[in-house]
């Protein structure tokens, strides 16, 4: 496949009304696979970061999936709106939204300039104790704001009014001479302070992808196939199958009910936080956000952060449910990599690597 990108001349008119004067450049930023990632310049050095949900954008080619999996094909627009919305409401710091176009799948969003979390800790572990801290806070909020049923959120059905307005004083918040407002407080959804209209949405209602089933279920059934796709691909996993089916299936039947779910982000790690103007952490590629097992959060931030993870002080966990999609994500993290490294995805190497270093995770049994 050929993917053409988009140019300055594609979205230039576009949204130069929404910018209040034209931009004089775009650089697409690598490391996205399901939306593209674009910064705006202005000819006066400020910067905006425009999304792009697009066929060309996206290098996940199809799979067999789960047809309730909220997890699966967690991307589009209207996932980012809802999303950002009731993160904003849950109290959590997002990258404020500018301006947006649901006919051509674009949003425009504040410019985050700091670095990612993920860099900040590698760096100076000292300076990124205070935004981890600030995440584990973010996280307790979303993990108990809750829902009596798991599914994606809905948006609400309504006309888009950040279509029409020139957003030039937003792009103050991308300049890295200018002071962002403060969003490290107990309201960090307020609307900045530099003349920029607030951009509330309407309360997104709970969907109905949940069908009645479990959520331990559904993720059971989602491992199971992804087992049956890698199994073709690696001889040692088809050898090995009937053991890691039998071990899901155990540490499945020790999951208890329940009826109570939080909002989760669904793939948090440090990389998908940036620091913000005034140190907070900034969350971001939000589309995958469901309520659902506040577990199937934890045990992908327990990956993720490693010696880290104590930081965010984590809610109480249900340790055996735990345990159950620790290992499920093991499988999605093979099952996954090796999909999209069949595809031109350019860090193919990476995905490999990263498929072989859960191939020899799922393979780790107890006898």
């Amino acid at each position: 496949m050929v993917r053409t990108f988009l140019t300055l001349g594609d979205v230039s008119d576009v949204v130069a009304e929404a910018l209040g004067g034209p931009p004089v450049a775009l650089d697409r930023l690598t490391g996205g696979t399901k939306k593209g990632v674009y910064r705006l310049r202005r000819g006066d050095g400020t910067t905006a970061i425009l999304y792009v949900w697009a066929d060309n954008e996206n290098y996940w080619p199809p799979s067999v999936t789960v047809p309730d999996d909220p997890f699966t094909d967690a991307s589009g627009l209207e996932l980012f709106v809802a999303n950002h919305a009731a993160l904003a409401t849950a109290g959590v710091r997002v990258p404020h939204l500018l301006w947006l176009d649901r006919d051509a799948g674009l949003a425009l969003v504040e410019d985050v300039r700091g670095e990612k979390l993920e860099a900040l800790m590698e760096r100076n572990p000292e300076a990124a104790e205070a935004p981890l801290a600030e995440l584990g806070n973010s996280l307790r909020r979303m993990h108990t704001t809750t829902a009596p049923r798991w599914g994606r959120l809905i948006p609400a059905t309504r006309p888009n009014p950040l279509s029409a307005a020139p957003f030039s004083a937003a792009l103050a918040l991308a300049d890295p001479l200018s002071t962002a407002p403060s969003l490290a407080g107990p309201s960090p959804a307020g609307a900045p302070s530099v003349g920029v209209p607030p951009t509330t949405s309407p309360p997104a209602s709970l969907g109905d992808i949940s069908g009645g089933r479990s959520a331990q279920d559904v993720i059971l059934d989602r491992a199971l196939g992804h087992l049956r796709l890698v199994e073709p691909r690696d001889g040692r996993l088809a050898e090995a199958g009937p053991r890691i089916e039998e071990h899901l299936r155990r540490l499945h039947g020790a999951v208890r009910a329940r009826s109570t779910y939080g909002l989760v982000h669904g793939e948090l790690g440090p990389d998908h936080v940036l620091i913000g103007p005034d140190g907070e952490p900034v969350m971001i590629d939000i589309e995958g956000l469901t309520y659902f097992d506040v577990e199937w959060e934890h045990a992908f931030l327990q990956l993720r952060f490693g010696e880290s993870y104590d930081r965010l002080k984590p809610v109480e966990l249900d340790l055996d449910r735990l345990e159950f999609y620790r290992y499920a994500q093991v499988l999605a993290l093979i099952e996954g990599p090796l999909r999209i490294a069949e595809t031109d995805f350019p860090e193919r190497d990476w995905m490999l690597q990263l498929a072989e270093w859960n191939i020899a995770k799922a393979l780790d049994l107890p006898e």
